[in-house]
């Protein structure tokens, strides 16, 4: 809005304030390196849209199945993932329990507006 001038006064601008928006993954987490046992995982966080600043928190899976697509959401069931216990940094060091196993990584993203979630696909090989 420009200013207006009545009556010799000078009216001031309305500032506009910016809607704030909740993160939206643009391009999906990924978990890269090598699937051995001692090697560590590392979290892509993927690309993301929405106000700053945006935080992130990750939390690794193991699963029993490999999985090819992404998802915006933890993975269900039907996917055959559990929790790690205690994985929440953007790297994950493969323990011998993962021995057998496809490894994958939830990235959660938030911002004043709110959170969304990116799940990555599972390592391309099972972890040795």
């Amino acid at each position: 809005v420009d200013n207006l001038s009545f009556n010799g006064a000078l009216t001031p601008s309305i500032p506009v304030v910016a809607p704030k928006v909740k993160p939206s993954a643009s391009k999906a987490a990924t978990a890269a390196g090598t699937a051995k046992v001692a090697k560590t995982l590392t979290a892509g966080k993927g690309t993301w849209t929405g106000s700053a600043t945006i935080a992130y928190t990750y939390k690794w899976y193991r699963c029993t199945t490999a999985s090819t697509s992404t998802t915006t959401a933890a993975p269900t069931a039907s996917a055959k993932c559990a929790t790690i216990s205690g994985a929440t940094a953007s790297t994950y060091k493969l323990a011998s329990a993962d021995v057998g196993k496809y490894v994958r990584v939830l990235v959660k993203a938030t911002n004043t507006a709110g959170s969304a979630y990116s799940l990555s696909k599972t390592t391309s090989k099972v972890v040795k």
